[in-house]
């Protein structure tokens, strides 16, 4: 019998006229997946093998599992129905301190070797977007992910640095002039990263660049860019990543209004989970079917790309 999939396949594609990439408007993310579940594995193959091309995943995604699975998956690139490499895109960030890379830094910090600029936000938790830190995260996201290159390498949440000035006392005004100091190195080192071979094309994943300005937090779009201007005209900041979904609504109204898809692609995190007055609000919930469900869920995919025509 065939699958849902082979009768009825949703995936469009658009171009993203920054990288000259084709990419399917529905990507796979990896947020928690781990490569010790056959079920996850198999989702990421059946997608990929109808339409999907783009991969979202980060470092610290299930303590790497995340970035393992993938990784298991693109060894089969090219067989069984799955695309060759060349044809997926993989997406990739680094900030995050925890599970591993937490033991990891005690480890440097008992040695006197911690890597600089690092921000402890909890207990658990501490996040860096130095050079040094980024060099070391990429070797491991590429050895995880049986990959020479990744498409594009994002900076996980950077605005932790502000909420945790905030905290400090310190002002807006020089909290957000280190931030941006530090954003400056991050990028002219994956420029060179870009330059080795590493990556392709780097950005800004971050849950502030849709909020209200005067947000002691806001993350600039406009100040990132002229970050990576300042680097050169052939730059390779090339994505941004924020929340939008039916509640947060912010980055339609501000971010994509500015047409700044011709400089960067906007990618969108969080579709079906929303913050509103700093309170989760799940948007989607799981009915079990007591007959066949795939009747219903053809229909309310049609309902779906119907949706998508109208607002997309």
């Amino acid at each position: 019998m065939a699958s849902l999939t082979e009768k009825f396949n949703p995936i469009r594609y658009t171009k993203w006229p920054a990288t000259g990439h084709t990419a399917s408007r529905i990507g796979f993310g990896g947020y928690r997946i781990h490569n010790s579940i056959p079920s996850h594995k198999e989702a990421l193959e059946e997608a990929l093998k109808n339409g999907v091309n783009v991969i979202d995943t980060s470092a610290n995604y299930t303590d790497g599992g995340s970035e393992r699975l993938i990784g298991d998956v693109l060894k089969k690139c090219g067989t069984n129905g799955i695309p060759e490499r060349d044809r997926i895109i993989i997406i990739s960030k680094a900030g995050y301190i925890q599970g591993s890379n937490l033991a990891r830094l005690n480890q440097r910090k008992s040695a006197g070797t911690a890597y600089p600029e690092t921000i402890y936000v909890q207990q658990g938790l501490a996040h860096c977007i130095h050079p040094d830190f980024l060099e070391e995260q990429l070797t491991a996201s590429l050895e995880r992910l049986n990959c020479s290159a990744l498409d594009f390498y994002l900076l996980h949440n950077p605005e932790y640095f502000l909420f945790n000035a905030h905290k400090t006392g310190m002002s807006i005004e020089q909290s957000r002039q280190q931030y941006y100091e530090r954003i400056d190195k991050a990028f002219m080192h994956l420029e060179q990263e870009v330059q080795r071979g590493r990556i392709r094309f780097y950005g800004v994943s971050s849950n502030t660049l849709p909020i209200h300005p005067t947000h002691y937090a806001y993350t600039n779009f406009d100040r990132l860019f002229e970050i990576a201007k300042k680097i050169g005209k052939n730059h390779h900041f090339k994505m941004i990543q924020f929340p939008m979904n039916l509640m947060e609504t912010q980055a339609a109204e501000d971010l994509l209004q500015k047409q700044i898809q011709e400089e960067v692609v906007t990618l969108s995190n969080r579709p079906l989970n929303a913050y509103l007055n700093n309170q989760l609000v799940r948007l989607v919930s799981l009915e079990m079917l007591e007959t066949d469900p795939e009747p219903e869920l053809k229909k309310r995919l049609m309902e779906l790309v119907e949706h998508e025509k109208n607002y997309g």
